[in-house]
């Protein structure tokens, strides 16, 4: 490679690239990191690359020195973490049900959109907040004791009936499928469910 351009390897576009990069380090005498596609041979690859300008000893920049690390792998593993988290979000959006998560202290990690057509309220509205919060109240105590003997039993799943108040005040009659989540050494770290409104 030594004595030639980039574009007596590269596609046009990827070499206009790489020399504008080298241009505004020599102009600037500024260090760049950035992270772009390159076409190599037909194959499109990323890099992240280091561009720091190389001084005389007037102080004068005589050079550009670049360090190129191959990161085509983990951006394809970027995107395919990305694929998969937007089809999981679209597989929970199509359920008609609440699909739910809480801390070990009960309060809500996620829930999904579904919640605002069953109950009234937004996920934003129940995320940091315990279910005790918006269940009728002749329903907390029940609830609160199936939950918790669940956890004692460390039961796989189980279901459950409560009554909530939807947020014009109405009862709504769920059926919960719950799961309790424990951690590596055992301690429980919260459930994950989904609810089903009764008619």
């Amino acid at each position: 490679m030594l004595g030639k351009t980039p574009y007596d390897f590269l596609d046009r576009e990827s070499a206009d690239l790489i020399v504008e990069r080298v241009k505004k380090v020599a102009k600037t005498g500024r260090s760049i990191r950035e992270e772009s596609p390159l076409v190599w041979k037909g194959q499109t690859l990323w890099f992240n690359d280091s561009l720091s300008p190389v001084r005389g000893v007037d102080g004068t920049i005589t050079a550009v020195v670049t360090i190129s690390q191959n990161i085509t792998d983990r951006r394809n593993a970027e995107e395919a973490l990305i694929h998969n988290e937007q089809r999981y979000r679209n597989l929970i959006t199509a359920i008609g049900d609440i699909i739910w998560e809480t801390d070990a202290q009960s309060r809500f990690v996620y829930v999904s959109p579904q919640v605002e057509t069953i109950l009234g309220y937004t996920p934003d509205e129940l995320i940091g907040h315990t279910p005790f919060e918006f269940l009728h109240p002749d329903s907390i105590g029940h609830n609160h004791k199936t939950f918790q003997t669940a956890v004692e039993r460390h039961e796989k799943s189980f279901l459950h009936v409560s009554q909530w108040i939807h947020k014009d005040g109405h009862k709504v009659l769920l059926e919960s499928n719950a799961i309790p989540r424990y951690d590596g050494k055992g301690s429980f770290s919260g459930f994950i469910g989904i609810d089903r409104q009764l008619q």
